[in-house]
């Protein structure tokens, strides 16, 4: 595996599905991808201030229970309304919290493809 070519692909992926409206299958696939790249980064990159860059890439996928959820009176009204309601609801959430750290993730690899680079 190079790892250039596989930092440039993962903010591609990222890119991919920042831009569009990715499913949960989309995001389990990348959380796969990420962990199984942070994993391969770390068995083959020495430098520490790599290291520790690789080491603060989060995981996109995390138990969102311990995570407060904002709702407003619309989507409380809908929870006791409609019962679905409450399985769409917990998945849109998942999906905005995983962007947001896919987009953050994306920003590290970034980092760690200019500095490898150049060295």
């Amino acid at each position: 595996m190079n790892i250039q070519r596989s930092l440039k692909d993962i903010q591609a992926q990222a890119d991919r599905l920042l831009k569009g409206k990715p499913t949960m299958e989309q995001l389990v696939e990348f959380d796969r991808y990420n962990n199984e790249l942070k994993v391969y980064l770390k068995r083959h990159i020495q430098e520490q201030e790599l290291v520790m860059r690789i080491n603060s890439i989060p995981n996109i996928l995390e138990d969102e229970s311990q995570k407060n959820v904002s709702k407003n009176l619309l989507v409380t009204l809908l929870l006791f309304i409609l019962p679905w309601a409450v399985a769409y609801f917990k998945e849109q959430q998942k999906i905005e919290n995983s962007l947001l750290k896919i987009h953050e993730a994306k920003d590290k690899y970034s980092s760690i493809e200019f500095l490898s680079r150049n060295n």
